[in-house]
Order: C-alpha cells, then sequence, then structure tokens
C-alpha cells in the first residue's frame, strides 16, 4: 500500500510547478528541469522553453536568449528572441514572465520583467533586497522618500558606528497576473542601512 501512495506524491510533484531553489535565480521563480554550464553562460531549460545567456562582447552582463520550446541541445538560434542591455543578467521566469536583474554594484538595483509571449518589457523598477515571488506576486523593497531620524529609524545609532547610511524603505507589490503592469506599496516601511 506505501508504493501506491509514493507514485501519487511523485506524480503530484510531476505536473506542478517547482520554484527556484538555486541561488543566482529570483526567490519563487519557476525551477528550470536543468541548468547546463556554456562555454561562457548557462542554458536553462524549462518544460516549456530554454533560456540560453552568454556573456556580453561590449559590456558588463548578458546576452538572454529566449526560445518558446525546450531545446535540450541549449544550441544558440540567432533568429529566436533577445534581450540585450548594458549590465543584463537573467534572474528569473515565472509562466510567460522573465525576470531580468540590471546592475554591477549591491543594493540599489533594478529588475525589469519581459513579456515573453509579445516580446516587450512590461516593468522596470529600482530595488533592494530581499525579492521574491510570493502568491503570484513581486515583492521588493525600495527607498522611500521620507528621510531617516531617530523616531522612525531604529538602527539609526547604529549607523555612525558602521559608517553605513540610514535609510527608510518601502515594501512593493507587483500582481504578476495583472496585464497591467505596476508596483504598488504594501504600505509596510523598514529602516535599513545601506553603504
Amino acid at each position: 500500500m506505501l508504493k501506491p501512495l509514493l507514485l501519487i506524491t511523485i506524480n503530484i510533484f510531476a505536473i506542478t510547478n517547482v520554484f527556484a531553489l538555486n541561488n543566482d535565480l529570483l526567490s519563487g521563480s519557476e525551477s528550470p528541469i536543468s541548468v547546463t554550464n556554456t562555454s561562457d553562460g548557462k542554458c536553462y531549460l524549462y518544460q516549456d522553453s530554454t533560456v540560453i545567456t552568454k556573456a556580453s562582447n561590449s559590456e558588463a552582463g548578458e546576452v538572454i536568449l529566449i526560445k518558446a520550446v525546450p531545446d535540450k541541445k541549449c544550441k544558440w538560434d540567432k533568429s529566436a528572441w533577445k534581450i540585450v542591455g548594458p549590465a543584463n543578467y537573467y534572474f528569473g521566469k515565472y509562466r510567460n514572465l522573465v525576470f531580468v536583474d540590471n546592475g554591477t554594484g549591491p543594493d540599489l538595483r533594478q529588475i525589469s520583467i519581459f513579456d515573453t509571449n509579445n516580446h516587450i518589457q512590461q516593468f522596470n523598477d529600482t530595488y533592494v533586497e530581499p525579492i521574491n515571488i510570493v502568491k503570484n506576486q513581486l515583492s521588493y523593497w525600495q527607498p522611500a522618500a521620507t528621510i531617516a531620524n531617530k523616531q522612525n529609524c531604529d538602527k539609526f545609532t547604529e549607523a555612525s558606528k558602521t559608517g553605513l547610511t540610514p535609510q527608510v524603505q518601502k515594501q512593493m507589490q507587483v500582481d504578476l497576473l495583472n496585464d497591467s503592469f505596476f508596483g504598488v506599496s504594501s504600505k509596510k516601511v523598514r529602516c535599513a542601512l545601506t553603504q
């Protein structure tokens, strides 16, 4: 009786989305079936598509190639859709959306969301960690307009000892199932130390 139960459990995992545990990918994004290192990048094989990255020849970052079909050979196809730009790094996939992290330094970075069906950028915003996908929502933090002081920032005194700058940050969310992508404040704020 234990064996059929085990088969049912395995089948349930096979038909549901598994979410990224890979440290290089956005937490909560889809986990690839496999990740293969190539001579100058990586190949992410998904059930419905393939993402191939390679180092940009002209600037920091990657050229990101999106194929609408799984390709176990990970062949670079010059006719496939590509995302190019300075300091772009593949960050994950969720349904028909591809996430690109942009930047060469620590926080404050940019996140861009591209629609693979229409080959267009749907969203772009600045963020600081942590950033993740939970319940069809992209959640991230960004600097608020409020200036940090002793009353609104529990780390204000610590900042003077560390040489870091205290910053009030607000949590933002993007509904990934909505066709009109925009960041909405969750009304949560925090104080963080930044460089």
